[in-house]
């Protein structure tokens, strides 16, 4: 879907696809978009051994986007 957009974007506002990354990406903390792997990574912590004491956690996995963008 990123991959899409970016292409989308870049059309339409006559940007190499670089210009347009750096645009979307630079209100995440991390600075790049997210793959499926990062949402995979979190459920498998909380799944597994090292979160038998986490209890009622909200736990967001968005690189560090801003809420509501």
């Amino acid at each position: 879907m990123h991959t899409a957009a970016n292409v989308r974007l870049a059309g339409e506002r006559s940007l190499s696809i670089e210009e347009v990354k750096e645009q979307r990406y630079s209100s995440v903390a991390v600075r790049k978009a997210g793959v499926p792997n990062d949402v995979a990574e979190a459920v498998a912590f909380l799944a597994g051994p090292g979160a038998n004491y986490v209890t009622g956690i909200n736990l967001p996995v968005s690189g560090g986007v801003p809420f509501g963008i």
